[in-house]
């Protein structure tokens, strides 16, 4: 969709919404119990991406709710607040001391039912308290004495799990890690309890543990070591054999890259926007850093060496373990990793770009700066091409696009079978509402 830009717009920035509406690019199909899949393309069920995740349905409610659709972002808050309802009990046994269960990540979403798979996403349990607290902190969303009680559990549930030092496998879905992603959405949601519940020492309890979220996440940004990106030119003089000719970025990537060190993370940006849990100097670094290292031809790869839906990939993952806890899964992906942090053949995803323009919208706002103006153009731009023209004359969001080798015409970009992404749809919402609100 090259041919679409947003200076089209820039005299009747209403025009870009009402262009995209009469695309259907904003249609959201959601389940009757208020929650959202991820996608709900003709192959979500066989992929699991028709399930509805916490993390996909907070994003895709939050944008809905800052565009004014409050009635509709109420109904996913309340769903996402009974799912946690319904595992009270999982709170009660974590609580207790057995911090071997978990509170579950996603749902089927025509029923709420649990999803069976043991995942460990502790951003998923902070997701759900940040939009519940928002919007009732908002006064959106009108509690009960039961879910006010449940909520002051959830808390409880994050101090008994040691959050800030609890390793888990993240928004990714991959290796348990300590991360900061996982830690700063769980500050976010703590930052709405600690407005939402009043009793002092509650209040008291939940700055504590703010605290030692923001602590975890400067010990961990100082072993990182540099900052930047590293750059190789020119051959090393490592003894090859003669004639052959590796470039040194792909020895250096076989010699010493591990994909359990995450410097470069794209799950940083959901602290930025829509989280905004870091101060405007920090939040600033850290969307120049993803741009610096992780931008690629069409999107943005979430961090350096991830093979989900690299080259290849419908043909390395099978359909039911391409979002499954199958064993061996990661296994299998990791033997790449290293060639494809080398070859920078990750997949770019189309999510980034949207919340990146709403960051410099916003920030442009703030600071009346034409450069940052020009970035959110810059992004804006980038995530209307990212759209895919359906067979029915639509236009979608895709999840990500993959390179793939098809013979007669070469290495060529192509969008995965993840058509739309109901976050990436959302971010897209919000960086459209950005743009009506900054372009007069």
């Amino acid at each position: 969709m090259s041919e679409l830009t947003a200076a089209q717009f820039l005299e009747n920035p209403r025009g870009l919404r009402d262009f995209l509406n009469a695309h259907g690019t904003f249609e959201l199909q959601q389940y009757p119990t208020g929650m959202f899949p991820a996608s709900p393309h003709e192959l979500s069920k066989e992929t699991g991406m028709g399930m509805s995740w916490f993390r996909d349905s907070a994003l895709i409610t939050d944008a809905l709710y800052e565009d004014g659709q409050v009635e509709v972002a109420a109904s996913s808050a309340s769903a996402m607040l009974t799912a946690l309802v319904n595992n009270e009990k999982i709170l009660d046994q974590v609580i207790a001391g057995n911090t071997e269960v978990r509170l579950p990540v996603r749902f089927e979403g025509e029923t709420l039912a649990n999803d069976t798979e043991p995942r460990r996403q502790n951003d998923s349990t902070g997701y759900v308290l940040w939009i519940v607290g928002k919007m009732a902190n908002d006064g959106e969303l009108v509690l009960s004495q039961e879910e006010y009680r449940v909520l002051a559990k959830t808390v409880d549930y994050l101090a008994a799990i040691e959050y800030w030092r609890d390793a888990d496998e993240g928004h990714w879905e991959e290796g348990r890690r300590i991360q900061i992603p996982s830690i700063g959405v769980c500050i976010a949601g703590l930052r709405e309890m600690h407005r939402l519940l009043c009793d002092e020492p509650m209040q008291n309890n939940i700055q504590t543990l703010i605290q030692k979220g923001y602590d975890a996440i400067e010990t961990i940004e100082n072993s990182y070591g540099t900052t930047d990106i590293v750059e190789w030119d020119g051959m090393s003089e490592d003894p090859y054999p003669a004639g052959i000719h590796t470039h040194a970025l792909i020895r250096k990537a076989l010699r010493e890259f591990t994909p359990n060190v995450r410097e470069y993370d794209a799950a940083m940006l959901f602290l930025v926007e829509p989280l905004d849990i870091f101060d405007e100097e920090k939040s600033r670094k850290i969307v120049r850093k993803i741009e610096k290292n992780l931008e690629r031809e069409k999107g943005f790869a979430r961090y350096p060496g991830d093979t989900y839906w690299c080259p290849r990939f419908p043909h390395i993952m099978s359909i039911e373990e391409r979002t499954s806890m199958a064993e061996g899964r990661l296994d299998m992906r990791e033997q790449l990793s290293a060639g494809v942090y080398a070859t920078q053949s990750e997949a770019q995803w189309t999510i980034f770009d949207p919340m990146i323009a709403s960051y410099w919208g916003k920030s442009y706002e703030i600071t009346g700066d034409p450069s940052d103006k020009e970035s959110q153009i810059i992004r804006t731009d980038r995530s209307l091409d990212q759209l895919v023209k359906t067979e029915d004359g639509l236009l979608k969001k895709p999840e990500a696009y993959y390179k793939e080798y098809i013979e007669g015409y070469g290495n060529v970009i192509l969008p995965n079978e993840n058509i739309p992404l109901n976050m990436a749809t959302a971010a897209l919402l919000r960086c459209v509402g950005v743009f009506e609100r900054t372009t007069k």
